[in-house]
């Protein structure tokens, strides 16, 4: 049932099975500036997410002493980081909108991200509906004399950019995960990286996300802080929507991680020249045949001894050259296995004249 269910949600409409694997297709449009930009802004995002972590995780630790002191160095790292990453995930959604176009999509590809974007879609709308509840949450907490004028500004800000961000990693996503594997190898210079950061970018969110939550369970203990019951309601129900954050978070990293991927497949992050697009697209049409089997059982051969799924997996967790070391290897077995039943044959026709003379 469990495999019927997957192969249903996995199914691909409107794919002739015997078309051409290989498109003609205009190179993508990649403007050196553009290109150049992003790599920067990812560089400025992953190193201003990752110290936006460890001063989440600082004010967590000490949050009396902070809050005594006023500090607002907490409220700065959050919005200087949610700014960055909008930036970045604007001019990214731009690009991907005018560049990659659905006839570009590759069937497989967005098949597979169906079910992850889905529920970065569900979570990224109840995270909308948190977002309401933390700006309300602000104003009672600006009205307790909890906030000040400016940090209260400042959160909302924050906040804001934050929610705007996942949405436009959402509309990033629905398109570079369904990049074909040309376009993939085109945008080898700048994506991995974008991608890297993005991936810092989600881990820091799921980390400063924990911070947070463990932060005002603490503070609705703390009866000094006077908070009004309107607040206390507010924080109580704003408490209940912070899993969707993880899940978002969780998700998302999954997902760039799965484009990641792609480039190590590629050979980008090994030693030595990478993987070329010819390579890269008899690879392509490797996983899509074993796709287009589906759930059928694996054959064996019984006189080379080696399944059909074997040779699937070695084309799909193995090198090109291991892959001729093996079938040359299944070749030699099938030729020794051969020799031995010529061997046996001659042995058997030896005892048989033998044994003819012997009556004679």
């Amino acid at each position: 049932m469990l495999q019927g269910m997957i192969g249903d949600v996995s199914k691909i409409y409107g794919l002739d099975p015997t078309a051409q694997i290989r498109r003609q297709l205009p190179p993508l449009n990649l403007p050196t500036i553009l290109t150049a930009s992003l790599v920067i802004l990812a560089c400025i995002t992953a190193f201003l997410a990752s110290l936006r972590w460890f001063v989440g995780l600082y004010f967590a630790i000490l949050f009396d002493e902070m809050h005594k002191k006023g500090s607002m160095t907490d409220t700065y790292s959050e919005c200087a980081a949610s700014l960055t990453q909008t930036f970045l995930f604007v001019l990214l959604c731009l690009w991907a909108r005018q560049a990659i176009t659905v006839k570009r999509f590759c069937p497989y590809h967005k098949a597979e991200s169906k079910g992850d974007l889905v529920l970065i879609f569900g979570s990224a709308s109840f995270m909308t509906v948190k977002l309401g509840l933390q700006l309300v949450e602000l104003h009672f907490q600006r009205a307790d004399g909890f906030l000040s004028w400016p940090e209260a500004l400042l959160r909302t800000v924050s906040l804001t950019l934050i929610q705007a961000s996942q949405w436009l990693q959402y509309m990033c996503l629905h398109r570079i995960m369904a990049l074909h594997f040309e376009d993939v190898h085109a945008t080898r210079r700048f994506l991995p990286i974008v991608a890297l950061s993005a991936v810092v970018v989600n881990w820091v969110g799921f980390g400063v996300t924990f911070f947070e939550t463990n932060t005002i369970k603490y503070q609705l203990g703390l009866e000094e802080l006077r908070f009004s019951q309107s607040t206390l309601i507010i924080m109580i129900f704003t408490q209940t929507i912070y899993p969707a954050d993880y899940l978002f978070c969780f998700t998302a990293a999954g997902c760039w991680t799965d484009v990641l991927l792609r480039y190590v497949e590629m050979g980008l992050f090994q030693l030595g020249p990478p993987m070329d697009l010819e390579e890269l697209q008899d690879l392509e049409q490797q996983h899509h045949e074993a796709r287009r089997k589906g759930h059928s059982t694996p054959t064996t051969n019984v006189k080379s001894r080696v399944s059909s799924s074997t040779l699937e997996e070695l084309s799909f967790g193995t090198d090109r050259p291991q892959i001729e070391e093996f079938k040359i290897c299944n070749g030699d077995l099938l030729n020794n296995e051969n020799k031995e039943e010529n061997n046996e044959e001659e042995k058997e026709e030896l005892k048989i004249k033998i044994i003819k003379l012997l009556k004679e």
